[in-house]
């Protein structure tokens, strides 16, 4: 995270009668303007794996990036 103008972090989670959605958005620090380093991890790929096999038909994984703001967002159907 920057000190370079206002890093944030936001973190959401919502219950209600038959769905749960948990929600996640940080800022992106850019060094000097440059694109922000893609992580060459398998991470998102095994929690994709993780939730077809958890939750079959039953949730939906939407990952974003625009302006600056990088956003996750999971639901579940309990």
């Amino acid at each position: 995270m920057s000190y370079q103008g206002k890093p944030f972090i936001e973190i959401s989670l919502r219950s209600e009668s038959d769905n749960i959605t948990f929600t996640v958005k940080n800022s992106i620090s850019r060094v000097n303007g440059s694109a922000p380093r893609i992580a060459s991890g398998i991470g998102l790929e095994n929690v994709r794996k993780r939730l077809v096999l958890l939750y079959p038909g039953r949730h939906e994984l939407t990952i974003d990036e625009r302006d600056s703001v990088f956003s996750v967002k999971l639901a579940i159907k309990t």
